[in-house]
């Protein structure tokens, strides 16, 4: 993606859009665009693949919501190489993978591509990809997927695991990355119960703030801490998890054994 230094502070729409960027109507200079948000402006057309035209226009984005319609994409990219307002393709956003770099020279050594989003579809089906705050499969498809988030890392018995919170559909990737050119996949786990819709819409103290279920299970993966054997209290590696819609603290004990193939 090209990036201009600053254009997010930007004040002024003749600025902004000079910079090939989009002034919204919070008067904010942004590059995440989609039809859904800005299907009123008549000076953006969308247009798939076999040359239909889909824009404000002619009605098309704000009669229906479909994946294109929704789908959350860079507006200074799509500017740039479509060299104008038509796009005929757009370039959207990633973030539903990690990635490691060489420290040294910025090279990308590896990126886990699809991987959470095939193995959340096969455990969850219908209901993968869905939201943190409700129950509502393949909600988060065209934004950023089940949106891994948290992630730190941790030795165990000479290996280095990376473990990444998956913010929206919630749960954790554990990967070995010992060999960061070739990570292995170790296991994913999730205690969030999709039979129960934490959406309640409680506000039991009446201050405004939405209480969601904790019978649901930890919704919203967002800091993670590790703590190796020799700190911890039971003398055993956890994985300590702040969730931050369901507000709750979960201690998670580590069974070396699984982490060693044995």
């Amino acid at each position: 993606m090209i990036v201009r230094t600053g254009w997010e502070n930007v004040t002024d729409q003749a600025s902004c859009e000079a910079s090939g960027y989009y002034f919204d109507s919070s008067d904010n200079c942004v590059d995440a665009f989609s039809a859904k948000d800005y299907y009123d402006n008549d000076n953006v057309t969308l247009e798939d693949q076999n040359g239909n035209l889909f824009s404000a226009k002619n009605g098309g984005f704000g009669e229906k919501d479909n994946e294109l319609y929704r789908l959350k994409f860079s507006y200074h990219t799509s500017v740039v190489k479509n060299g104008g307002t038509d796009f005929t393709k757009l370039y959207a956003y990633g973030g539903r993978s990690f990635s490691i770099y060489n420290a040294d020279t910025g090279e990308q050594v590896f990126d886990s591509g699809s991987d959470f989003e095939v193995i959340t579809a096969k455990k969850y089906g219908e209901n993968f990809n869905n939201d943190n705050a409700e129950n509502a499969g393949d909600d988060r498809s065209d934004n950023k997927g089940p949106e891994p988030e948290a992630l730190t890392v941790g030795k165990i018995n000479g290996h280095t695991y990376a473990f990444i919170g998956l913010e929206r559909m919630g749960g954790i990737m554990v990967y070995d990355v010992s060999n960061p050119n070739s990570p292995k996949f170790v296991e994913y786990v999730n205690n969030r119960d999709l039979a129960i819709d934490p959406d309640d819409n409680k506000d039991s103290d009446n201050d405004g703030i939405k209480e969601y279920s904790v019978d649901a299970g930890d919704l919203g993966p967002e800091g993670f801490k590790f703590v190796s054997a020799e700190h911890s209290p039971n003398g055993k590696p956890m994985l300590i998890v702040g969730n931050e819609v369901s507000g709750t603290t979960t201690f998670y004990e580590i069974a070396v054994q699984n982490f060693n193939g044995e």
